[in-house]
């Protein structure tokens, strides 16, 4: 991967499209500043990526591989991440709109691979954000 340069305009929705290791997932990942050891310069929103601490970005992001707290369940991930956002009162439509209520006691491993994935999206929105990242996160999920 080199020699990449894109804008995104504010309010629009862009999609990354290449082939299998063709680097979508490492450009992500140096968006987040998860990566900053490339050559070049990313800005995003007027804002130099590698300036910009992990603690005050304002990205919520989906990754590709879910990632979870195996003990914990469901309903205990939504609380505790509307916890640690503030965002305690944005659970109950979030649980509404992923139709996860029959899903609040069950653990991660029990879920099928949409819910996971409905859970992870889930927990990515209850965070206040200005970018919205999301790395293969809708493949397998119902059309609803």
């Amino acid at each position: 991967m080199k020699d990449i340069t894109f804008t995104i305009p504010k309010n629009s929705i862009v999609g990354l499209i290449g082939a299998n290791g063709s680097g979508k997932t490492t450009i992500i990942k140096c968006l987040l500043n998860y990566y900053n050891d490339y050559l070049g310069d990313i800005t995003i929103l007027g804002e130099e990526s590698k300036g910009i601490a992990q603690e005050d970005n304002t990205f919520a992001y989906i990754p590709n591989k879910a990632v979870y707290y195996e003990e914990l369940t469901v309903e205990e991930h939504l609380d505790f991440m509307s916890k640690m956002y503030r965002t305690e009162e944005r659970v109950e439509k979030l649980i509404k709109d992923f139709q996860l209520e029959s899903h609040l006691n069950k653990f991660p491993h029990e879920l099928s691979r949409g819910n996971q994935q409905k859970l992870s999206i889930s927990c990515a929105l209850l965070r206040d954000y200005k970018l919205l990242l999301a790395d293969e996160r809708f493949s397998g999920l119902d059309p609803r």
